[in-house]
């Protein structure tokens, strides 16, 4: 009988035919050998050996690769909390809400497309559209700073109304939806861009 490389190997524990090349039995857990065999190579071509790779620090608890997690996201709880302090205003009887909001074309009130973003007109649509400027202006606060949700938010916020406005006349424009949209764009063009 010629020599050569066993098919299978027999569980003493079990009985069961495995494969040689495990350390463990699948079937009942027994230990079958302290290594697998090592297996011929010849005829094969070496590899060349890795590059080492430069070691990082071991990142923090919760920390995520390319985000900063050492700073608050003030200036989106800022936003946040302007939008919830108007909402609650407006709710308790507040009559200066009026001169906040969009309504048609702008005509001298140079400061209702910024204004308008922290008004809202039902309360499903304002959690929907924080929880959209939190989760993105969170994420894009840790990954540029401060400033960047704060421009993205205001400006993008603010273009998006004066479109609105200028689209249709007639309408009543309220509401952070282009600012949370701008969040959402401003945040995916890292990885658009490559």
């Amino acid at each position: 009988m010629a020599s050569g490389p066993d098919l299978f190997v027999v569980c003493k524990s079990c009985g069961s035919e495995v494969s040689p090349y495990i350390t463990e039995c699948p079937y009942c857990g027994t230990r079958l050998r302290k290594r697998a065999p090592k297996l011929d190579r010849a005829g094969g071509t070496p590899k060349e050996p890795r590059r080492a790779r430069p070691r990082l620090a071991p990142l923090r608890r919760g920390e995520i690769p390319g985000i900063r997690p050492d700073r608050r996201p003030y200036a989106t709880i800022a936003l946040v909390l302007v939008s919830v302090v108007v909402t609650l205003l407006g709710r308790a009887g507040w009559d200066r809400i009026g001169d906040l909001v969009l309504f048609g074309p702008l005509e001298g009130d140079w400061w209702r497309p910024v204004t308008t973003l922290f008004v809202y007109g039902g309360t499903g649509y304002e959690v929907a559209a924080l929880a959209a400027v939190a989760v993105f202006g969170i994420l894009l606060e840790r990954r540029h700073g401060w400033w960047a949700p704060l421009a993205a938010f205001l400006v993008g916020g603010a273009l998006g109304m004066l479109l609105v406005a200028g689209v249709d006349e007639l309408s009543v424009a309220t509401g952070a939806n282009g600012a949370a949209l701008a969040l959402v764009a401003a945040w995916a063009m890292r990885d658009v861009l490559g």
